[in-house]
């Protein structure tokens, strides 16, 4: 994601495509500004900028963030912090929180959890998750 996302989406609200309270994905996946990809960098302060900038134009939205890279869990930890939802998994680092090689998708979930419950909040279970983002159970 990046702030053109962010312009397209109050676009297609203004259309009447999407809700006040939609469901948002801060994706911050490249490696640093000019790396080719069509996301912003894996940085807390470029989570910084796009979601206080999503909560201003989507003040009733939710979203979940995630990193990439040696910055996954930085970001995640700084999502945490504002209370937003995260997504971790393999596909953004092969890390756990503590630097070691996580052994699973799973490890790197409970690592979320850990942190999500350090900061005082308690993680979602499968069923609260996709109650959060509108998935039917299957």
């Amino acid at each position: 994601m990046d702030l053109g996302f962010l312009s397209n989406a109050v676009l297609l609200h203004a259309e009447g495509l999407i809700p006040e309270d939609a469901w948002f994905l801060i994706e911050l996946d490249s490696e640093g500004w000019g790396s080719g990809r069509q996301t912003a960098p894996s940085t807390p302060a470029v989570y910084d900028v796009l979601a206080g900038a999503l909560g201003r134009l989507f003040p009733r939205a939710r979203w979940a963030a995630h990193g990439a890279g040696v910055a996954t869990w930085q970001v995640v930890e700084r999502a945490i912090t504002h209370g937003a939802h995260v997504r971790v998994g393999f596909e953004d680092t092969l890390e756990l929180p503590d630097g070691s090689t996580a052994p699973s998708n799973a490890a790197q979930v409970a690592g979320a959890a850990a942190l999500v419950q350090h900061y005082g909040y308690v993680p979602a279970s499968p069923s609260d998750a996709r109650a959060i983002i509108g998935v039917q159970p299957v």
